[in-house]
């Protein structure tokens, strides 16, 4: 925690002689202070200051500590924030487990040392703040490693329907040939080379790229209990989990649209999806 940091203690407390004390105990800090007398009141004082760290004493009347802290915690937009709560009375361990229990992160007995209250106070906020870098450092890298399946999704989708467009050239070039325009040895040759390269492991190469990308996708289609895709339907599964549109897949499996919607039908039926289920949210989901 740097010298220079101004943090928010928010003090709950209905003993004016305690917040003179925690006031002059927390003074020297890096902090800005925060009163209120009753716990009714912190909420509201809470969502419109937004507190680093809330010191909550446990004995107030109208709403004690655990009401106050119950509706804290019940409010997920400032649940997270630390609460110590604090008293002079409760000193047993079901008290300080109750509080725990509802919450609180650490709890103090009333009169307090001030070694160890600035001490308590600074290692929350350093867990506080260590916890809230982690947090974000791993939300950054799951959108990082998400984009990147984002990527490798349009390359596979890219990839695919290059092949076909590609396929697609070639035999329009072999009925072009085949209207005697090309003498019969460049014909032949040209036909052999042609059928090498449709005859060749693109489906192969395809299923590889993927897997870089869906590791393990084709065994859990395999092992849905009871269930057996066709070769086709395989494929058709495989265009889904990596976005393409309908249209581009039914380009891909050289069927029309009503092929495509029979096919589509087929697979939820196999799969025992309802009516309303989405088969492209349930293959997404493996």
């Amino acid at each position: 925690m740097s010298d220079d940091s101004l943090y928010t203690l928010l003090l709950v407390d209905d003993d004016a002689q305690t917040l003179l004390v925690l006031k002059e105990h927390l003074r020297e800090g890096p902090y800005k202070l925060l009163y209120t007398p009753k716990g009714k009141d912190a909420l509201s004082i809470v969502l419109n200051e937004e507190p680093t760290l809330i010191l909550l004493d446990w004995v107030m009347p109208e709403m004690d500590g655990i009401q106050t802290l119950e509706v804290l915690k019940a409010n997920p937009t400032i649940a997270d924030i630390p609460v110590i709560m604090f008293t002079g009375m409760h000193r047993d361990s079901p008290h300080l487990q109750q509080a725990l229990e509802r919450g609180a992160v650490d709890f103090l007995h009333k009169p307090f040392d001030p070694v160890e209250l600035k001490a308590r106070i600074a290692n929350i906020i350093r867990l506080t703040e260590t916890t809230k870098a982690l947090v974000e450092m791993q939300t950054r890298e799951r959108e990082r490693l998400q984009e990147e399946v984002a990527a490798k999704k349009r390359e596979l989708a890219s990839q695919a329907m290059y092949q076909h467009e590609m396929e697609k050239l070639l035999r329009d070039i072999q009925v072009y040939m085949k209207g005697g325009e090309v003498d019969e040895d460049a014909q032949k040759t040209i036909n052999q080379r042609i059928h090498q390269q449709l005859e060749s492991n693109s489906w192969e190469d395809f299923q590889k790229h993927f897997e870089a990308v869906n590791p393990d996708f084709f065994q859990k289609l395999n092992t849905l209990e009871g269930k057996s895709l066709s070769p086709a339907e395989v494929k058709f599964a495989a265009y889904l989990r990596i976005g393409m549109r309908n249209n581009d897949i039914a380009n891909l499996l050289g069927i029309g649209k009503d092929s495509l919607n029979t096919s589509l039908h087929r697979m939820k039926k196999k799969l025992d999806l309802a009516t309303g289920e989405s088969l492209r949210d349930f293959i997404q989901q493996l």
